[in-house]
Parts: C-alpha cells; structure tokens; sequence
C-alpha cells in the first residue's frame, strides 16, 4: 500500500468514525435553529407586550390626570358649599332676629293686649 492509499484508508476511517459526531452537530444546529425561531417569536410577543404596556401606562397617567382634577374639583365644591350654608345660616338668624324683634314689639304694645 502506498501513502496515497494509506491517506485515503485513513480518511475514509475518520470519516466513518466522525459521522456519528457530524449527525449529532447536524442536530444541534437544527436545535439551535428551532430555540433561535422561538426566541424571535418570543421577542416579537414581548415587543407587543411593550406596546401594550406603555398603552395601559399612558392611559393610567391620563386616569390620574382626572383623578386629580376630579378631586381638586370637589375641593372647590366643598369651600362652595361651606360659603353657602355659612351665608344661607346667616340669613336664617337674620330673619329669627327680625321675628323676635317683631314679637318683643308686639308683645311690649299695650294697645293690641287690650281685654274687653
């Protein structure tokens, strides 16, 4: 047998003893393929999740924004309200005074306390 046979021989041999390993890097490329198509499918779901999210997060400062007007809102109709009763208590005691001025004058007049 001569070197060039003698390389042939051990290259059919190595060939034959790498083919197990090449099957098994065949399949784990195809592994990786399958986990990189799965990553970019679970990147694309997380962007859209993003999307969302940043939509529920606007859509709470918008809430918030109302929120805080709603509230400084009923501030003002709390200090309204207060300033009504104050000024509609004022004219109740204002008219209890008169009454009671109309009463002591009517009682302090002789004239209308009058038996026959």
């Amino acid at each position: 047998m001569n070197d060039v046979e003698l390389l042939q021989a051990i290259s059919e041999l190595l060939d034959k003893k790498l083919e197990p390993v090449n099957q098994r890097l065949d399949k784990i490329e195809q592994r990786i393929g399958a986990l990189e198509e799965r990553i970019g499918a679970l990147e694309k779901r997380m962007d859209a999740v993003e999307q969302r999210l940043a939509v529920v997060e606007q859509r709470l400062d918008n809430d918030e924004q109302k929120l805080s007007t709603v509230e400084r809102k009923i501030k003002l109709i709390k200090i309204f309200i207060k300033s009504e009763i104050y000024k509609s208590e004022k004219v109740i005691l204002s008219e209890v005074e008169r009454i009671h001025y109309i009463l002591d004058v009517h009682k302090n007049d002789a004239t209308k306390h009058v038996m026959v």
